[in-house]
């Protein structure tokens, strides 16, 4: 009886360690992973690196590089237009490509492209091949405009300005040297106007 007891007593001894013991072991969060201590949870957070979404990143990456085309090509436009502006007054001549001898239509429109490293060369026939077409009402500043008679190119010049009801460029005549007209309010080149082309892309 005695020897009963002490059984029963030692197994509930056992039993009670058991529980102890297993109310001791690490807990577990809900997601199965075992809680950190305070510790480990300072150290997770320190080190623990922020989320990145990669495409919204790259979409800002490439808004940005857009941002600062679209702004370079503005200035190269405004460029072209002063250094086209520097020669005004120059006289005309026939084959002329450079200042010192004086310039023609083409020889006026290649050395100032050139000189704001746009590559615009050959007679104006060859010139308007060059870029790609725009229409009148969405020419900018830095942008080509030929003339002629029928489909036969005789003249180029470079646009300075467009508000809509003018158009100003700036070109070599040969009556008046390198000057600026507002095509738009001259019978005269307004009638053979031909088409534009963007060279500046």
């Amino acid at each position: 009886m005695i020897k009963n007891g002490l059984m029963r007593f030692s197994l509930l001894g056992a039993l009670l360690i058991f529980l102890m013991t297993a109310c001791s072991t690490p807990r577990y969060s809900h997601n199965g992973s075992r809680s950190s201590s305070s510790k480990t949870k300072k150290y997770a957070k320190k080190t623990r690196k922020p989320y990145i979404d990669k495409a919204k990143a790259n979409r800002s990456t490439t808004n940005r590089k857009a941002s600062v085309a679209k702004v370079d090509k503005l200035y190269l436009r405004l460029n072209v237009v002063a250094s086209a502006e520097k020669f005004l007054g120059l006289r005309y001549k026939w084959g002329g490509k450079t200042p010192k001898s004086g310039f023609d239509c083409s020889g006026f429109t290649s050395f100032v492209m050139q000189e704001n490293g746009v590559n615009v060369q050959g007679a104006s026939y060859h010139q308007s091949k060059l870029g790609k077409k725009v229409s009148k009402s969405k020419v900018a500043p830095g942008d080509l405009i030929f003339f002629g008679k029928g489909s036969k190119v005789s003249h180029v010049a470079i646009v300075k300005a467009n508000t809509g009801n003018s158009l100003e460029v700036i070109h070599s005549t040969s009556g008046s040297g390198v000057r600026v007209d507002d095509i738009n309010n001259s019978n005269y080149w307004n009638k053979r106007y031909l088409y534009a082309r963007q060279v500046i892309n």
